[in-house]
C-alpha cells in the first residue's frame, strides 16, 4: 500500500482527474486497496471525487503535501534522539501514540497543531520555533516575545490540563497497587 505522501504526491502532478485504477498503477498498489486510501483521504478534506468520477487533490492535499516536503520529521527525530529517547518513551510521555509519532519522522503524517505542541514541550522546542517548521506560521514572520497569540496560549492550557488529567489518572492507578 502507498503512503498518504506517495497518493497525494501522485494526484499533486496530474491536472486532470485520475482514476482509482490509473493512480493505482503509478503507485504500484492495488486498486482496491487505493480506492480505500482515497476514501479516507476523502474524509480528511485532502482529495475529492470518487472512483467513478476521479479524483482530484484538494487544496488542503496540496499545502498538506508541501509542509510533507520539509524536514519537519527529520528535525524531530534528530531532537528525540539527542535527548537519548526512544519511540516508547516519547510515545509515553507525550500521550501520542508510537505509530503517529513514527509516521510523522518519517514524512507519512502531518501532525496537528496539539501534537506538535505536546512534543515541543517534550523536546526542548519553543513553540514558535516547531511550529515554523511545521509551515504553521510563516519562517519569516517574527513574532515578538512579548505578544502572546491567544490560540497558542488556548492550545497551551488545553496541553497543560491533558497532562495534568494523565498524571492524575496514573495518580490514581498508583495508589491502587
Amino acid at each position: 500500500m502507498a503512503t498518504m505522501r506517495e497518493l497525494l504526491e501522485v494526484l499533486n502532478t496530474k491536472g486532470t482527474a485520475v482514476t482509482t485504477a490509473e493512480l493505482a498503477k503509478d503507485l504500484k498498489a492495488s486498486t482496491e486497496g487505493t480506492r480505500k486510501q482515497l476514501n479516507r483521504e476523502k474524509e480528511k478534506g485532502t482529495v475529492r471525487g470518487s472512483s467513478r468520477e476521479g479524483w482530484l487533490i484538494t487544496e488542503r492535499g496540496s499545502s498538506a503535501t508541501s509542509k510533507m516536503e520539509n524536514n519537519l520529521g527529520a528535525v524531530i527525530k534528530e531532537r528525540r534522539k539527542e535527548k537519548k529517547l526512544s519511540l516508547s518513551q516519547l510515545s509515553e510521555v507525550s500521550g501520542v501514540s508510537l505509530s503517529h509519532i513514527n509516521r510523522i519522522e518519517k514524512g507519512n503524517r502531518f501532525p496537528s497543531a496539539r501534537v506538535l505542541m505536546k512534543l515541543a514541550v517534550l523536546l526542548d522546542f519553543s513553540e514558535i520555533e516547531l511550529l515554523k517548521l511545521a509551515g504553521l506560521l510563516s519562517r519569516d514572520e517574527e513574532v515578538p516575545v512579548y505578544e502572546s497569540d491567544e490560540r497558542i496560549d488556548r492550545l497551551k492550557y488545553e496541553i497543560n490540563k491533558e497532562i495534568a488529567d494523565f498524571l492524575a489518572s496514573v495518580q490514581e492507578i498508583l495508589n491502587r497497587s
